[in-house]
């Protein structure tokens, strides 16, 4: 008898032990004691407490499930296999890595910049990790990347010689970064599959502004960006052109290379031209799906409207051209657009940011954007604003 409960009481503690070995902070503690941390000192605890951040974002809040114990192991696995010896950065960052790895590339983390990084100057381009590469979502207006020859869906490949292949996309990133007025060479891969070596020189930018022109009688309405501001400039933009007294045949929204910030900005920009109807929707795991309508009252009513698109439209640009579009308030010309129909949010966690893929846009039509994109109702390269004004001259 007393064998057998000798031999009860060593599997109950066998299991216990198991069962403490699972639970998810002392395996992250053990993973950091392994690659050389001290868990228990106030250095240790916060890296730890950092990567448990990371963990517990992403399993609240990523577009698909994810079990926050498996990205733990993750973690521990990430530290057993990096290259030693490594410092505490770097094992705190081999860890969040290996949380983030077999997410999607539009989830990323940054550390805190120091005040010298935070100066440094850029080339005016919106860029994206996709599948290990960086690309070119769209060079902005008047920037250097926009004169340097930079277009939507180039592949940086090099800069300055240096492969960014195996990079983190913040790494990549810093170095398209630099002092004002230092240029940076980029080899980059066409679409086409051809490559070529591209020059600009870096500098400290604003994000350009909506801006107004006449042509023909048309109100031609640029919006380059959808940074924080753009609805309340371009309202004001557009109610300076129709009140000058010269009339307008109609408006043309150009939306070519614009990446889409602000998802709010784009809401309120489409909120300009409708008089009712559902703007988009947000799909996401973690909160309850949400619709945005337009609210009654319009800046341009009995206009005719088109928009102009191209591959560089993308995001919340999308999200803006699908609304006009799906409300039957606009006709779209141009070529299709990038696709990218998910949305990121920004973390700011106890030490640097976590960029996250937390849901999807929807389109009032139920059409999805993302991989998709949208296809333009008449199709036009790089006579888009002519052949959108013979659209709205025939009345269409």
């Amino acid at each position: 008898m007393r064998v057998i409960i000798a031999a009860l009481v060593a599997v109950l503690v066998v299991a216990a032990s198991e069962c403490r070995a699972a639970d998810p902070h002392e395996v992250l503690r053990k993973a950091f004691a392994d690659a050389g941390v001290e868990p228990s000192m106030p250095l240790g605890r916060r890296k730890i407490a950092l990567v448990e951040e990371v963990i517990a974002t992403v399993a609240t809040h990523y577009i698909e499930p994810r079990d926050d114990t498996k990205l733990t192991a993750q973690a521990a696995r990430g530290l057993k296999d990096m290259r030693k010896p490594a410092d505490l950065n770097q094992i705190t960052r081999a860890a969040i890595d290996a949380v983030l790895g077999g997410l999607d590339s539009s989830t990323f983390y940054f550390a805190s910049l120091s005040p010298a990084e935070q100066a440094q100057a850029g080339i005016g381009a919106a860029v994206s990790p996709r599948a290990g590469e960086v690309v070119v979502i769209t060079p902005y207006d008047g920037s250097p990347a926009e004169r340097a020859g930079l277009r939507p869906g180039d592949r940086i490949t090099h800069a300055d010689g240096k492969p960014l292949a195996g990079l983190r996309f913040d790494q990549a990133v810093s170095l398209l970064r630099g002092p004002a007025g230092s240029s940076v060479t980029l080899t980059v891969t066409r679409s086409d599959g051809n490559g070529k070596q591209i020059s600009a020189q870096r500098e400290a930018l604003a994000m350009p502004e909506p801006t107004v022109r006449r042509q023909g009688g048309v109100i031609v309405l640029r919006i380059p960006t959808l940074a924080t501001g753009t609805a309340d400039k371009t309202a004001a933009q557009l109610a300076a052109a129709l009140n000058d007294g010269a009339g307008a045949k109609g408006v043309i929204v150009d939306l070519r290379r614009n990446s889409g910030e602000q998802l709010a900005e784009a809401i309120a920009v489409a909120d300009i031209f409708l008089d009712d109807g559902v703007i988009t929707g947000l799909l996401s795991r973690s909160e309850p799906p949400r619709t945005f309508t337009a609210a009654r009252g319009q800046a341009v009513p009995g206009l005719p409207v088109a928009v102009v698109i191209d591959e560089g439209t993308a995001a919340a640009a999308e999200v803006l051209a699908a609304a006009l579009k799906d409300n039957r308030r606009a006709l779209l010309v141009g070529r299709p657009t990038a696709g990218h129909g998910r949305f990121t949010r920004e973390y700011k966690l106890s030490e640097g940011v976590l960029w996250l893929t937390q849901g999807q846009y929807a389109r009032p039509s139920g059409t999805p954007i993302e991989r998709v994109g949208i296809d333009p109702d008449l199709v036009a390269a790089d006579d888009a604003i002519s052949r959108a004004m013979e659209t709205l001259a025939k009345g269409r």
